[in-house]
């Protein structure tokens, strides 16, 4: 009882800080890109996700969910110097990446620079999203007129899953007769019989949103269906092209794949900026692509995350002996309460009781172990919990 009495003579532990909820920014109080980012975070299929943001040309080619890392490739003249970083991206929450190609074209199929990501098994469904914007309205000065947002190749597998152009022939047999187009090419084939018409006249300066799922069939078949909105027009409802089926596959063995240019290598650049890219291991079905949409657009209001730091009840940024003191004082002597009990309940039990106050003592001053995850205020901030018994009402020591 002396320990109690003690705890008597110490009295509430008073609460100085002003408490405010921790919140995921967004620019103007609504969804944005960065919600956008976590919303494709919450879908178990991402395998790859590319934002570009960050505060050096490495860290904007991190992979923000596996571990391949975009690479620089350049020639035919042009160096990886020629990749542009940091650009303003569709708003203010987000930061994009120009590729290069070269005006006029002198090597249609060797110049330019992009990225390349080494190796990824595809598999046999797989869906993609993108935000980009098209610098120049029609490619034009190549054979194929073709610029590449997201490709790759295995022999005649063609995965040429969105570029500007398209696969369309005069009566001559030349291509690059649509140099504005959005298309994406599947299959065994360059041509309009396994191509998919995604947007007949990309407009110059416009944000776009285009996503896809393919699907490989037992008969060795794909059916594919892209979605578009016009992100600058406010477009907030999605424009489908497809379902279409064709012969042959997209390659689904490891391979190489290009984010803004050719399938093997830095040709046929897509002019433009690129904000986000998205890969998925499944057909991801149009209600989630129409959901991230309006996330994208700010129609949908996020509703916040909770963050905090276990074992720091008292909200003091800090894990020492006052918190200890503040968990016995809130149980046994009439203190102030926690207004983040989650954070009380340092042995993670889903309790609030006189365990926490000395799990947190014995850790401080006997070699006993840490607090569970999230971890103390020395950590990375945690989630609080969907289904968290406890709740978190206000924390403030995670912005």
């Amino acid at each position: 009882m002396k320990g109690f009495a003690f705890l008597g003579r110490v009295g509430s532990f008073a609460i100085v800080s002003v408490f405010a909820s921790w919140v995921v920014p967004s620019s103007q109080g609504f969804a944005n890109v960065i919600d956008f980012q976590d919303a494709a975070q919450d879908q178990e299929a991402l395998i790859h996700q590319y934002t570009f943001d960050g505060k050096d040309p490495a860290e904007r080619r991190e992979d923000r969910r596996g571990v391949e890392h975009l690479n620089e490739q350049a020639g035919g003249g042009a160096t990886v110097e020629d990749i542009e970083y940091g650009v303003e991206g569709f708003d203010e929450s987000s930061e994009a990446v120009k590729t290069f190609r070269p005006i006029p074209v002198t090597d249609e199929f060797g110049g330019g620079a992009n990225f390349r990501i080494a190796q990824v098994a595809l598999g046999n469904a797989f869906s993609y999203e993108i935000i980009f914007r098209p610098d120049i309205a029609v490619i034009e000065g190549g054979n194929f007129n073709l610029g590449y947002l997201l490709a790759n190749r295995i022999e005649n597998s063609r995965g040429y899953f969105l570029f500007q152009g398209s696969a369309e022939q005069n009566k001559f047999g030349d291509f690059g007769q649509d140099g504005d187009d959005l298309a994406s090419v599947i299959g065994s084939g360059f041509n309009v019989s396994n191509e998919n018409s995604i947007l007949e006249e990309v407009q110059v300066g416009h944000w776009y949103y285009v996503a896809g799922s393919y699907q490989v069939n037992d008969d060795g078949t794909t059916e594919f269906t892209n979605y578009i909105a016009d992100l600058t027009e406010g477009q907030d409802s999605l424009d489908v092209a497809g379902p279409v089926t064709v012969p042959g596959t997209y390659g689904t063995a490891p391979t190489g794949l290009s984010v803004g240019g050719r399938f093997d290598g830095q040709g046929e650049g897509f002019p433009g900026a690129i904000d986000e890219v998205n890969l998925y291991s499944e057909v991801i079905d149009e209600d989630v692509f129409q959901e991230h949409l309006e996330i994208i657009l700010g129609e949908i209001d996020i509703e916040p995350k909770t963050m905090f730091h276990r074992g720091d009840p008292n909200n003091s940024g800090a894990l020492d002996l006052s918190d200890g003191l503040f968990i016995f004082n809130f149980l046994f002597t009439g203190g102030a309460p926690t207004t983040c009990r989650e954070s009380a309940d340092g042995n993670g039990d889903q309790n609030v009781d006189l365990s926490d106050g000395v799990y947190l003592l014995n850790f401080l001053f006997t070699g006993g172990p840490p607090v569970v995850a999230p971890g103390g205020p020395d950590q990375p901030c945690g989630e609080l919990a969907e289904d968290s018994t406890l709740g978190c009402e206000e924390y403030s020591h995670c912005n």
